[in-house]
């Protein structure tokens, strides 16, 4: 028996293993996909990370997979499953929270230079917000048991659960000029508003003026800009 030719094999399987989960957005789900066409599909597939993507459906175990590129879908609906705020008196019972996640497929590049992306609509108006490079890891959870957390203690596996973190963020104005988020959520507001409400220097003044801004304070400028500027 040729020991390396097998060891080389399973290092390859190994290193294309760890590829195909490193670039994994979010891991193959059951979702539903509508198409530009008017067309909805249900199945199972996986939301890619990296731009310009097709999303490979599998609808059965019997028929082949199709392959969906990213401006044929205007799209994506899955549900996956978030672990809220651990009890501290209960660490064994997390609660858990499902969170539906409406993706959209943006074209974040030019006609001639695509660049397409899997997005999260969070804000729409005369200015939206989105979110992309979007992450659903799995992450195991284990507590102590048999004897607390002394001697003869062994971790015992409490299910899995999943993380979920949208890594960068954009503005589309009215007039459908894009502007990629750079640096913190609320410095990069303060020091573009003119730019983004240029036709709201009243809120722009009250955000520069703004000494510290608080959670959900960037989104509430932007609820406020949407209402009509007030």
């Amino acid at each position: 028996m040729n020991f390396k030719l097998i060891f080389v094999k399973n290092w390859c399987l190994f290193l294309v293993v760890t590829c195909f989960v490193s670039t994994a957005q979010v891991y193959e789900t059951d979702l539903v996909i509508g198409l530009v066409n008017g067309d909805e599909l249900y199945g199972r597939a996986e939301i890619p990370k990296k731009t310009n993507q097709p999303i490979i459906l599998k609808q059965s175990d019997f028929d082949s997979p199709l392959v969906l590129q990213p401006h044929e879908i205007e799209y994506i609906i899955l549900d996956i499953l978030v672990t809220a705020k651990s009890n501290f008196f209960f660490p064994e019972n997390p609660k858990d929270e499902e969170e539906r996640l409406y993706l959209v497929s943006y074209n974040l590049g030019t006609e001639e230079r695509p660049e397409w992306v899997y997005v999260q609509e969070i804000i729409s108006g005369d200015l939206s917000y989105y979110g992309y490079h979007i992450t659903a890891k799995e992450k195991s959870e284990y507590i102590n048991s048999v004897g607390g957390m002394g001697a003869g203690s062994y971790p015992v596996p409490i299910g899995s659960r999943y993380t979920f973190d949208i890594g960068r963020y954009f503005y589309k104005t009215y007039d459908g000029t894009i502007y990629r988020e750079k640096g913190s959520k609320a410095s990069f507001l303060s020091k573009n508003a003119d730019v983004l409400m240029s036709d709201c220097m009243d809120l722009v003044k009250s955000i520069r003026e703004k000494k510290r801004f608080e959670e959900g304070d960037v989104d509430q400028f932007i609820y406020k800009y949407n209402q009509g500027c007030y």
